[in-house]
């Protein structure tokens, strides 16, 4: 629920802070009596844009028995489990991107089916797409999850952080405003290769 905060939810003081570090002075913060800190960077009506930005974890890809065999498609990942929180915790989100596809309909609502999610790149391909098209939507909130196939090609797996530094960075020139969160990846592809882990 930590990203939903950042649409206006309640975290601690020290969550807090540490994300009022990777935002603007656009956002807002502002504590109550009983010791928690508001911080949100999304707008007081209508819609807080999101902004899924990886490869094909962020794109949500699946593998399911089909005519010729097994196929892929998108099922939307992690977005339509973040959808159902938001939905569930009365928060007004869409997510954009240049890419659509997922389920139709997510937690009884219209799924907005948008990202920027691409299977297959590597971290410094997304450098590329910053800030046309990526940021086009002007999003408030940005979700980065790359680095995936970069453990699996060992020449790529040390160079990886400085890409994911130089991406962030070149996210924040352009978009200095929005919340920033990058996400870890998961173990089974940090595994791949020890000397590929960052």
């Amino acid at each position: 629920m930590g990203i939903l905060a950042g649409c206006g939810g309640s975290t601690d003081s020290s969550s807090s802070s540490s994300s009022s570090s990777s935002s603007s002075s656009s956002s807002t913060t502002s504590s109550s009596s009983s010791g928690q800190t508001t911080f949100s960077v999304c707008p007081a009506t209508g819609a807080c844009r999101i902004l899924p930005l990886g490869d094909s974890i962020t794109q949500g890809i699946g593998e399911f028995p089909g005519a010729g065999g097994y196929e892929y498609r998108s099922i939307g990942g992690f977005r339509t489990r973040l959808f159902e929180l938001a939905v569930a915790d009365g928060k007004d989100i869409t997510f954009v991107g240049t890419m659509s596809d997922a389920p139709a309909e997510v937690a009884g609502k219209p799924f907005p089916p948008n990202h920027e999610g691409h299977p297959g790149w590597l971290t410094h391909d997304f450098k590329e797409i910053i800030p046309t098209p990526a940021l086009t939507f002007e999003p408030h909130i940005i979700l980065v999850q790359m680095g995936m196939m970069d453990m699996v090609f060992k020449d790529e797996g040390p160079k990886a952080a400085q890409h994911l530094t130089d991406v962030v960075a070149k996210i924040y020139t352009h978009r200095p405003q929005a919340l920033i969160v990058i996400a870890t990846l998961p173990d089974a592809f940090v595994a791949v290769d020890a000397r590929n882990a960052f």
